[in-house]
């Protein structure tokens, strides 16, 4: 995903067959969540967004002019199981 200084992305975040919920998040960057599921929230900022199976956020994500051309940022999505041992 290449982006641009001052500029503003539109996100929509899947979980698409987890069994569990997943956590996704972009390192630097809070995300604003303008939607759940398609219909429109009351924005709100988050560092992070829970996803349980099935469920889409819409978020927005602004690029402050101090991210230079190239640098690279971690998107991270994990699960949030529980019960299992070393991941099984």
């Amino acid at each position: 995903l290449r982006v641009a200084p001052n500029q503003k992305y539109k996100l929509r975040v899947i979980n698409g067959g987890q069994h569990h919920a997943l956590r996704f998040g972009i390192d630097r960057f809070p995300l604003t969540v303008v939607a759940a599921d398609s219909r429109p929230v009351e924005p709100y900022v988050v560092d992070e967004i829970v996803l349980h199976v099935g469920e889409r956020f819409d978020v927005e994500l602004f690029v402050h002019d101090d991210v230079k051309e190239g640098e690279s940022f971690w998107v991270k999505a994990d699960t949030l199981e529980s019960g299992f041992q070393n991941g099984i």
